[in-house]
């Protein structure tokens, strides 16, 4: 039988090097962890190194062998690396065996799930063999993480809203920002504007602030979402688009012209066909490693066929939570998008509890936001109501609704300080 992919002299040149230069395992701590060695005792030997690292202490053989408190033969270590200078190259190289190894893991899995097993999972498994990687590295001391985050409370750049923007400044001052692993579920009641809002981050994000924002869309044709795109990035009538009108009015034309310019150079992605779970996750991971999307806005929940399951609210369950760890996989931001249920016609104001078949997008949610607009009133008066947020503010913001263009914009917006 053929042996699984490795590289021991790369192996032997990561470890030579961090005895040679112990602040070399600073640049590849975040690349490697100690199961990504092949050798049993290379994985306890950079075990102990790292410890040895997070203490601050100096990493030499006597150091390392009180750590493994096992005697292991360092010398053919110590003696194949002449100097540290190409330790990321050697890295990367020992990564690359670690991910050859568990593809093939996962690929013989995938095999034999083909004979008797769920599809879905055969195709979950592909999915992951082809981005292996992309959310892969070394756990760290609590320490390390707190000083992170006081590093970027003392230098930071940002201030305020540190996450992904919506466009609507009230929004965004009350929730900081949508960050990376967080799924936001957007909810409302048919017509109100759950894709109108969609269309408005993505705006805001893919094309305005070039962050690579992806789309997919169950509920319309990616003509349909082109056609949202241009009218609220140019501010003209959807109608006037849709029925080629605009082409008499000159102004409005010239503002259509220049927003297909801008989305045509943004960094949007759209994908219009129907997808179960499974494809959604694969369709992602490869936008995150092609693309690098922090956004994926998907539309919407009640139109991603369910898995197997014994009945419909355990399928949406599933698919709430698959997303979920997609979100936290990836480090990006899920926005769903999910129907409101008919009790919520009845009352005033909407609840958490009205959130259509399922009480998983509540508990999973770490963002819910409602959003309501009378539909039979003349005002463009509508509300977007921040009915959980797990780091922030729990409140309802006044918004405006543009039925002309089909968009949600701010109303008078002063911040509190």
């Amino acid at each position: 039988m053929k042996p699984l992919p490795h590289n021991i002299e790369a192996e032997r040149s990561v470890l030579g090097a961090c005895f040679l230069n112990t602040s070399a395992v600073q640049d590849i701590k975040d690349i490697l962890a100690p199961e990504m060695f092949y050798r049993s005792d290379y994985q306890k030997v950079y075990g102990a190194i790292l410890k040895i690292a997070r203490k601050g202490g100096t990493i030499d053989p006597v150091t390392v062998g009180h750590e493994l408190k096992a005697k292991i033969d360092l010398m053919p270590i110590m003696e194949a690396t002449p100097s540290s200078a190409d330790i990321e190259h050697h890295a990367l190289i020992v990564y690359e065996m670690y991910r050859r190894r568990q593809s093939i893991v996962d690929l013989t899995k995938a095999i034999e799930t083909c004979y008797s097993g769920d599809l879905d999972e055969v195709a979950e498994i592909s999915g992951r063999v082809s981005v292996m990687g992309l959310a892969t590295r070394a756990e760290r001391p609590i320490s390390e993480v707190c000083h992170e985050i006081l590093d970027d409370i003392e230098t930071g750049q940002k201030v305020g809203v540190v996450g992904l923007h919506t466009g609507i400044e009230a929004l965004d001052e009350a929730t900081g920002g949508f960050l990376g692993g967080e799924l936001v579920t957007v909810a409302a009641r048919t017509s109100v504007g759950k894709t109108a809002f969609a269309v408005g981050v993505a705006i805001e994000n893919g094309v305005h602030r070039l962050v690579p924002t992806g789309i997919m869309t169950m509920e319309m044709s990616e003509r349909q979402i082109a056609a949202r795109l241009i009218a609220q990035r140019s501010r003209t009538s959807l109608h006037d688009i849709r029925t080629n009108r605009v082409r008499y009015k000159e102004s409005e034309l010239k503002k259509v012209l220049r927003a297909v310019a801008e989305i045509a150079n943004s960094q949007l992605i759209i994908n219009d066909r129907s997808m179960g779970i499974a494809d959604v996750c694969i369709k992602a991971r490869d936008w995150k490693r092609k693309k690098g999307i922090k956004l994926l806005c998907v539309d919407q929940l009640s139109r991603i066929p369910l898995p197997k399951s014994d009945n419909k609210v355990q399928g949406l369950e599933l698919i709430i939570n698959r997303l979920k760890d997609l979100a936290r996989e990836l480090d990006i931001v899920v926005m769903l998008l999910m129907q409101l249920n008919r009790d919520s016609a009845k009352e005033k104001s909407q609840k958490l509890h009205h959130l259509a078949w399922s009480s998983e997008g509540e508990n999973t949610s770490d963002i819910v936001l409602l959003l309501d607009r009378d539909l039979e009133s003349p005002t463009d008066e509508a509300l977007i109501k921040i009915a959980k947020n797990r780091e922030g503010e729990i409140k309802t913001i006044p918004v405006v609704f543009n039925k002309s263009w089909a968009g949600f914009e701010n109303v008078t917006f002063k911040p509190a300080y």
